[in-house]
């Protein structure tokens, strides 16, 4: 679940922060597939799977897409993230070498190996796409008179909750804030609420499938009422509920918003990170339920941040920021919860959102007073790329600009 803040008394500070969502009872429905090729006939279909080893050939199938052409495909998957996650693994193994995902018979966007990122197109924030294989990157959203402050996306990638204000400043509301929604296979963009004079915006996953906004404003007629409207909306863009209150500034004060959400335990259950407090310092330890073991992982000085778990509970990663001092640095933990040590840490500047794609951490980093997106190879535990662009990028926020 991702969570984000927009405030403009904080001079428009965006958090994001990820946690853990529900399990969904929803019929689970296999419409995806890798594709190894197109051929012309059958028989150049069939002799086409010789080239692969033996656990590839006992995968393969084949579909009929024409009154004689024939496609070679392995799997079946519930979305194109599943799909795209497990045809990239084995190209890396070099067991595949090139691959498309289908749906029913048709080409997809694979939604695993594209990486939506904000960064800055002709001065303005907007949405940029990068190929976690070509490691290419390219425009793919961006609004005429308009700025991108965030985005939130869907469990399987496949659609982005986006935040659009008409631009940037100091002032004390957000004059025009948008919420659109876009579908990535088809590029669709739904313009899903307008709202004017707004002064913090909270987004947030409350489940799998429900999204929510919510936004804190100071009445236009009553300076001392204060409004605070929340919408929840499922992944397909539609209202479930709004829910209203009003509040009375000199009485109540101006809303708090909630502070970030640390998920500490993993999405399995079985394990858990424990902070015990030493005076000024925080002992990180694992709980492993399943074993009826804790161990000492790390000690820090700083404050706990950001914790996010890979999906297969083999992972966490812990961010952790200075209270007070701004000389220090902020510190990300990689830590393999199966061998129960730090496999890897990071220390920096401005490390604030995480991603995981399979094998691949992503993380926001300062480098030379420009906003950065770190690629970490968790595998061959090595770095893997370095995103940056002009002006700066971000994970899933405006990226600041420091002169």
């Amino acid at each position: 679940m991702q969570k984000i803040i927009l405030s403009v008394f904080a001079l428009f500070g965006l958090i994001l922060f990820s946690c853990n969502q529900e399990k969904s009872g929803k019929k689970i429905n296999l419409h995806y597939a890798i594709s190894l090729g197109t051929f012309k006939n059958y028989n150049q279909a069939s002799e086409y799977r010789f080239q692969f080893s033996n656990e590839i050939r006992a995968k393969i199938r084949y579909e009929l897409i024409s009154s004689k052409k024939y496609r070679v495909l392995i799997g079946n998957y519930e979305s194109s993230y599943d799909a795209g996650e497990d045809a990239f693994k084995l190209y890396l193994e070099k067991k595949i070498n090139k691959y498309e995902i289908v749906k029913d018979g048709q080409n997809v966007l694979d939604e695993f190996i594209n990486v939506p990122f904000v960064s800055f197109y002709l001065g303005k924030s907007s949405i940029f796409n990068y190929n976690l294989n070509t490691k290419v990157k390219e425009l793919l959203l961006n609004f005429e008179n308009r700025e991108v402050a965030s985005f939130s996306l869907t469990k399987k990638s496949d659609k982005l909750f986006i935040i659009s204000i008409e631009k940037f400043n100091n002032e004390k509301q957000i004059k025009n804030v948008y919420l659109h929604l876009l579908t990535r296979n088809n590029e669709e963009l739904k313009n899903l609420l307008n709202l004017k004079n707004i002064n913090t915006i909270y987004t947030y996953w409350d489940n799998l499938d429900t999204f929510k906004t919510n936004f804190i404003k100071i009445d236009d007629k009553s300076p001392r009422k204060i409004l605070q409207i929340i919408y929840a909306w499922d992944s397909d863009g539609n209202v479930k509920y709004i829910k209203q209150k009003e509040y009375d500034l000199l009485m109540e004060g101006f809303p708090a918003i909630n502070k970030k959400r640390i998920e500490y335990f993993s999405p399995n259950n079985k394990l858990q990170i424990k902070i015990k407090t030493d005076g000024n310092y925080k002992n990180i330890y694992l709980q492993d339920y399943e074993n009826k073991s804790e161990t000492f992982i790390a000690v820090t000085s700083n404050t706990i941040y950001n914790l996010k778990w890979s999906n297969d509970n083999k992972f966490v990663f812990i961010i952790t920021k200075p209270e007070t001092n701004e000389s220090k640095n902020d510190e990300l933990f990689v830590i393999n919860t199966t061998n129960k040590t730090i496999m890897k840490k990071f220390i920096g500047t401005e490390f604030n959102n995480l991603l995981v794609r399979g094998n691949f951490l992503f993380f926001d980093e300062l480098k030379n007073k420009i906003n950065c997106i770190h690629v970490f190879n968790l595998k061959e535990q090595a770095d893997y790329d370095l995103i940056n662009s002009y002006g700066g990028c971000n994970l899933f926020n405006y990226p600041k600009v420091l002169k």
